[in-house]
């Protein structure tokens, strides 16, 4: 009786590495882009020689990637634009007189804005005290905003007239003078209760 043997053998089936880094893309002014690349038992190499599966994208430029296992290697790139779309300037924080309209404008290539005061278009008014903020959206879905501040004030003119004065050249209430704020004058004539003329000046410093 000569008995009996027995062997064995383990086959592994590995196929090539599948590696997609996805479409051409433009990415907003100073968004950022993070390419995922993952099979298993296989090494990563990119066109800056870093080997992480990860890769952080920040600036423009053509990517790629060489995934490598037992059974050989793949390549992959991509293209990344960035659309620099104009930031708006709707003004510095500003103070405007009580029934005052300031116009607001925001035109910077956008194709959608959205102002605060819930107004769709490149420019709007406003007369009243607060913040208004308008974001504007290109054909790319990029975002840019802009902010104002805008406060109220009275500038109804303050005048003061003296009633009297005495022009005897003591150094006390020689000159009269009309005070005012906010405007300017540069016409005076100071007439009788009787309607006669008795001084007319052009001159503010006269």
């Amino acid at each position: 009786y000569c008995g009996s043997d027995s062997d064995s053998i383990t086959i592994q089936y590995k196929t090539l590495p599948v590696v997609s880094l996805g479409n051409d893309s433009i990415l907003c002014e100073g968004n950022t882009l993070e390419l995922k690349v993952s099979f298993p038992e296989s090494t990563y190499t990119w066109q800056d020689t870093s080997t992480d599966s990860i890769y952080q994208i920040s600036t423009p430029g053509l990517y790629s990637v060489k995934v490598q296992n037992y059974c050989g290697s793949v390549f992959d790139t991509l293209q990344i634009s960035f659309d620099n779309i104009p930031l708006p300037d709707i003004g510095n924080d500003t103070t405007i007189c009580y029934d005052d309209i300031l116009l607001l404008h925001a035109d910077s290539g956008g194709n959608v804005y959205n102002w605060s005061t819930t107004e769709n278009i490149p420019s709007v008014k406003v007369n009243r005290a607060g913040s208004y903020w308008v974001k504007i959206t290109n054909a790319n879905n990029c975002t840019v905003a802009d902010t104002i501040m805008i406060s109220l004030k009275n500038c109804d003119p303050d005048i003061f007239i003296p009633n009297s004065f005495s022009p005897n050249a003591d150094g006390h209430n020689d000159i009269f003078n009309i005070f005012i704020n906010h405007i300017s004058y540069t016409h005076m004539q100071i007439f009788t209760r009787w309607g006669e003329l008795l001084f007319e000046s052009t001159d503010v410093n006269k």
